[in-house]
């Protein structure tokens, strides 16, 4: 059986960690674009979701 080793796992931690962050990070962009008129409706909710997606 093949193990993983603590600091695989504190890195896959960490690496998770930070995507979960950069995530949030897109959804509040796409929230904050909502009053942006240069901005099409389509990207704002594209935005968004991709960052719900992450």
């Amino acid at each position: 059986m093949h193990e993983v080793s603590k600091q695989t796992i504190e890195t896959a931690q960490k690496h998770a960690q930070k995507s979960i962050e950069h995530s949030k990070e897109i959804q509040e962009l796409g929230k904050s674009l909502e009053t942006d008129d240069q901005i099409e409706p389509e990207q704002k909710e594209r935005i968004e979701a991709y960052g719900e997606s992450m």
